[in-house]
This record gives C-alpha cells, structure tokens and sequence, in this order.
C-alpha cells in the first residue's frame, strides 16, 4: 500500500473491538441470505472486504462458524457483530465503520 491510501476506522457499539482498515476494499456488497439476516437483525448486511494485511483488530472478540470456512466475530461486552474471516480476506460490516 502507498501511502496516502484511506484509512477507515471503526468498531463495536461500546467500543471494545476496534478496527483499522487501510486501502480500497477489494470489493463491497449486500447479502440477504437467512444467516446475515439473523445475524445482523436486518433484511440484508452491507460489507466491505478486504484483505486480512490491510486490516488491524483491536480488542478480544468471539466468534462462531456459520459456514466451513467462514467465522463471524462480535464484541462479547455488547454483542455487536463488528467482522468475519474467511481465509485471506476480512469481511467489515459497514454499519460498524465510524464514517459510513
């Protein structure tokens, strides 16, 4: 990454999880299947992925395995969903970035 690239900042409602993400998401997308939409409490969860180099996490999270290789990461002080992994990448949800 040069430098110069953005910097996007977020994390949870109380902000025990933070995170910072540098660069341009290598992509950006909306999901309506049945797990984000429980999982999110929302007909559909905007995201932003990127790849795990470009992304620090700040702070303890939990987590649970909703799919074989996708694990979804939430504040266990207020429960907010704040990412997931999947291999390389790192999926934000974009509610939890602090400019939107």
């Amino acid at each position: 990454m040069a430098n110069g690239d953005p910097i996007h900042e977020g994390g949870c409602a109380c902000g025990a999880v933070r995170f910072t993400a540098r660069g341009e998401p290598l992509r950006v997308g909306l999901c309506h299947c049945l797990t984000c939409r429980k999982s999110h409490a929302s007909a559909f969860n905007a995201f932003a992925i990127y790849s795990a180099n470009q992304v620090e996490i700040r702070g303890e999270s939990n987590s649970w395995r909703s799919s074989p290789s996708y694990d979804r990461h939430f504040c266990p002080k207020c429960g907010s969903g704040v990412f997931g992994r999947d291999g390389e990448e790192v999926e934000l949800s974009v509610g939890s970035f602090d400019q939107p």
